[in-house]
């Protein structure tokens, strides 16, 4: 029954980031990613600064063979994924180990982002994030 509702939840979840991302047309790479910290603002105060449903199901599953663990994991790797598209877009003659570097931080940024605006239940984490990752992206 978890596993099920993780996989709505991550399809929810990138449509509701998608949906975000394409109201606004004709976005560069560099500004796609900045606009998901736009969007984590946006989400965190429409739940409520309840967090992210993968990061809490983790949280209270420690066992690591746990079938949750497989899906959380899928779901931080997409958004890994999304990320490192984004970067290889952007920054196209930097060699790929840098661009590795570049949009794994930028994931590393965007989940601590994540997790301490939920805990402060405030929007400065983010808003924090978004200004080093805009000088990661120059």
């Amino acid at each position: 029954m978890g596993v099920a509702w993780l996989k709505l939840r991550h399809i929810t979840w990138n449509n509701w980031l998608n949906d975000f991302l394409d109201k606004k047309l004709n976005l560069t790479p560099a500004a796609k990613i900045l606009r998901t910290f736009d969007f984590l603002e946006d989400w965190m105060i429409k739940c409520d600064f309840r967090g992210c449903a993968f990061l809490n199901t983790l949280a209270e599953t420690p066992e690591n063979k746990n079938p949750l663990r497989k899906e959380i994991l899928m779901h931080k790797k997409q958004l890994l994924d999304d990320f490192q598209f984004l970067v290889d877009e952007h920054f196209k003659t930097l060699p790929k180990k840098e661009r590795t570097q570049i949009s794994r931080s930028i994931f590393i940024v965007f989940e601590g982002a994540l997790i301490e605006a939920q805990n402060f239940r405030e929007l400065w984490p983010i808003k924090t994030a978004k200004k080093q990752v805009k000088q990661m992206l120059e």
